[in-house]
């Protein structure tokens, strides 16, 4: 009820309670009734919903879409739904994607529901998850759903969830670590272990060319993935930017002898010392700068206007 009266109508909703956790879900029936402009009004309604912020009146997270279909190929096609919604808003929906046959008839899925038999819509057909995600959150459990969960564009929360790791093949041993992947909106390997390359390949979906580009990455090169498409980009900071963050030893010893005269001028570029405070009307004003004689004296060049040349 507290969605049809905001434009959002799921087939269902219910509530899943697992050792003292509550998930929360929306559940989407897939008959091959409804056509694409159909499935484009429903998910961005799911996206004002969600982006709005709105279900917090309701709810205390965004639910999980549960997407039910009828056949293989309907599965396949609702995923490219997803993922074509998604283009532009920069995250996915919080959606997962299974077959009816695979609940009621599949002899490997006793669990029914709860069996490793759903899938995220930029995932390929073979790979499969469980829902909740691993049935009992652990730390890392939680940040995966959390990488899935989290609305964007609410500027009051500044949420967001970036990876970082030198370790492709650590992160994608562990069903967490690839469902944080592959929930991830924006993926940029750059120059990794050989021995991860074949994992990180998969999980992303890579072409043979694509696949051994980030190996020959030099400096500033990565191979850029977004549910579209996957690019080769370089990237490289502006010269202020490169001196504020460089790590490099070299660079930074060279720039403190850069940084030296630089200062000294900037500190003696009006050609005077300290100021001094006028005692008629209160106001600072710079004292000349003397010489041994008591004389105001120009430095390193400076004309009598007290300016400096730059070097």
């Amino acid at each position: 009820a507290s969605c049809s009266r905001r434009h959002l109508r799921p087939d269902g909703y219910g509530v899943y309670r697992h050792d003292g956790h509550l998930y929360g879900f929306f559940l989407e029936y897939d008959r091959g009734t409804m056509s694409a402009r159909d499935y484009r009004q429903k998910l961005d309604a799911y996206y004002e919903f969600w982006t709005s912020g709105r279900f917090e009146l309701d709810y205390d997270g965004f639910p999980t879409i549960l997407v039910v279909a009828i056949s293989n190929a309907a599965e396949e096609r609702l995923a490219r739904y997803l993922c074509t919604a998604g283009i532009g808003r920069g995250v996915l929906l919080p959606a997962l994607l299974t077959c009816q046959w695979r609940i009621e008839r599949d002899p490997s899925n006793p669990d029914g529901l709860l069996g490793r038999i759903w899938r995220e819509p930029q995932a390929d057909f073979a790979t499969r998850r469980f829902w909740p995600l691993g049935q009992s959150p652990s730390a890392t459990g939680v940040s995966a759903s959390r990488s899935n969960e989290s609305p964007p564009g609410r500027s009051e929360y500044y949420l967001g969830l970036t990876t970082i790791t030198q370790d492709g093949g650590d992160l994608l041993a562990f069903e967490q670590g690839r469902a944080v992947l592959q929930n991830s909106a924006l993926k940029r390997p750059l120059r990794h272990d050989a021995s991860a390359t074949d994992r990180v390949a998969e999980v992303l979906k890579l072409s043979a060319g694509e696949r051994d580009l980030p190996l020959r990455c030099a400096e500033g090169q990565a191979l850029l993935c977004t549910p579209e498409v996957q690019v080769a980009v370089e990237i490289a900071a502006a010269p202020a930017g490169h001196q504020l963050i460089t790590s490099d030893p070299h660079e930074i010893a060279a720039l403190e002898r850069e940084a030296s005269p630089t200062l000294l001028a900037k500190f003696y570029c009006s050609g005077r010392s300290t100021p001094s405070r006028d005692g008629a009307n209160g106001v600072v004003s710079p004292s000349p700068r003397a010489n041994a004689d008591g004389v105001g004296s120009d430095v390193d060049g400076a004309d009598d206007s007290g300016s400096v040349p730059w070097r």
